[in-house]
């Protein structure tokens, strides 16, 4: 193999690379705009199901003390203080939310960062494969 075949065959590589590289993190991309957009029931990062309603959250309280009502009888009283429980319930989805658009935030900065510098290797070794196509 001449020196003129490996050089294309390494700029196709790149370019091919560069292509699913951009595919990937454009993926990526898209569902990190779509977790920001509604981080309460974002999949993608470790979601909490009983911070989405208040009445799940207090419904595992009494599960894990066992005051779990047991079918057929009437349900076991409220541990705690109501306002006391609701704010403790506010502040751990706050930190849930804040925690997921963080993270949405993260991967969507890293994502189009590599997205664009996939786009620069192809745009720069297809130019390259183009020239060295050229006749001379």
């Amino acid at each position: 193999m001449d020196k003129a075949r490996i050089s294309q065959v390494y700029g196709y590589l790149v370019c091919l690379i560069a292509v699913v590289t951009f595919l990937v993190s454009l993926n990526s991309a898209v569902g990190a705009a779509l977790d920001l957009s509604d981080p309460q029931y974002s999949g993608r990062y470790y979601a909490d199901p009983r911070l989405a309603s208040f009445e799940a959250y207090r419904l595992e309280l009494q599960q894990r003390r066992g005051l779990a009502p047991v079918a057929g009888e009437a349900p076991a009283p409220e541990p705690g203080d109501t306002a006391a429980l609701r704010a403790a319930f506010e502040e751990a989805r706050q930190e849930h939310l804040r925690s997921v658009r963080f993270q949405a935030r993260r991967e969507l900065v890293t994502s189009g960062l590599l997205a664009v510098v996939a786009a620069g290797l192809f745009v720069v070794h297809w130019i390259w494969l183009r020239r060295l196509g050229a006749p001379a």
